[in-house]
């Protein structure tokens, strides 16, 4: 149930759908599986440092034979911060990108993770010459991973404190890319669908652990925002009523008390973020539906994976959140998708259970 008279999400007029990505032209090969979830679960994710100029980070190793002739238009979309845009607010844009810039060569892979979502950012932007952002973004963003991996190998308890906020940032960045990738280089199989969605909720997960290293510290971060709604969304109760219909479906499922317990929890954490959309204002609204992945439950996780109904429907409702927020070039019609996903998947005798998914995505529709 929705809240009376709930404004509908202004529409940008410069949204980015990603129905207007070339689906004729072939993709790069995705990154692998095992190098995220290694990412993801490591502490100690850091990088080795350059001795070259900012522009030479855009020069790929010699063996690879890779120059990116648009090289300086990726910088130059970088130092905008146009991909943190109804993100994050203005001033913190600006914290991030100049601290992201302070770090490019003692943590290389931070400007390397920026210069790839913002080569992913410019294919959307720039549909003729999206084969080649999109190969020049998988290669930056591998060249960051192998760099965190290696450094992993021979890390420090001095380098890991130090660069602490630094990895924060990393991971925050990784982070929204990856949803930006799953949501749109997987949509012709249910099944990779959700194996790469549960890959981006660990990495999600991930920043709450390096978080939690010095929470003072990452509080205090370029992405306290985000840590903040994290821990407040563990604290806190919802008091809003749009999850009620799907808690009452979850209390009344016939599955374990494990699937129960874990999708009555996601549920729960799914309200408190519609409650924290409806609260804030301007950019940060959107950070609800980025922080909400980083809340979820092993417990769930496994329900997911397991495609019980529960996870599935409460996946949909997800998809009301981001929906919300297609007017972010991270998400565009993700929500749509991933409603229809579902629906598709459940077929036409449990879409009881998505009325409310199915109502948003017919009377509010994406923009074309």
């Amino acid at each position: 149930m929705t809240r009376k008279e709930k404004p509908a999400p202004r529409k940008s007029t410069t949204t980015e759908s990603h129905l207007h990505e070339e689906e004729a032209k072939p993709l790069p090969t995705p990154l692998d599986t095992d190098s995220l979830t290694s990412t993801a679960n490591s502490d100690c994710l850091c990088c080795s440092e350059f001795d070259s100029s900012i522009f030479n980070l855009l020069y790929f190793a010699p063996e690879q034979s890779t120059f990116m002739s648009h090289g300086l238009g990726i910088i130059s979309h970088a130092q905008s911060g146009m991909i943190l845009l109804n993100i994050c607010d203005d001033a913190a844009r600006l914290i991030i990108i100049d601290m992201v810039i302070r770090h490019a060569f003692d943590c290389s892979y931070l400007v390397d993770q920026l210069f790839a979502i913002s080569a992913d950012h410019l294919a959307i932007m720039n549909p003729d010459q999206a084969l080649d952002y999109q190969r020049s973004a998988m290669e930056l963003q591998t060249r960051a991973l192998n760099a965190l991996n290696h450094e992993a190998q021979i890390m420090t308890q001095e380098r890991l404190d130090r660069d602490l906020v630094a990895r924060l940032l990393h991971s925050f960045l990784l982070s929204l890319h990856v949803a930006f990738l799953t949501f749109t280089r997987y949509r012709n199989s249910f099944d990779i669908f959700i194996q790469h969605f549960i890959e981006s909720v660990y990495l999600h997960r991930g920043i709450r652990t390096l978080a939690g290293l010095n929470y003072r510290l990452a509080i205090e971060s370029p992405i306290g925002p985000f840590i903040a709604m994290v821990h407040d969304a563990s604290v806190s109760e919802p008091s809003g009523t749009e999850c009620t219909r799907l808690v009452e479906f979850i209390n009344s499922s016939d599955a374990g008390f494990t699937t129960v317990t874990g999708c009555r929890d996601a549920a729960r954490k799914l309200q408190w973020a519609f409650d924290m959309h409806d609260t804030l204002r301007g950019e940060q609204r959107a950070l609800t539906a980025v922080v909400y992945p980083a809340l979820l439950t092993e417990e769930y996780i496994i329900a997911l994976q397991k495609y019980r109904l529960e996870a599935l429907v409460i996946l949909a409702h997800y998809g009301i959140l981001l929906h919300s927020c297609r007017h972010v070039w991270i998400f565009g019609d993700a929500g749509a998708f991933l409603i229809k996903l579902v629906a598709h998947r459940l077929g036409p005798s449990w879409h009881d259970a998505l009325k409310w998914p199915l109502e948003v995505v017919a009377s509010e529709p994406c923009p074309n």
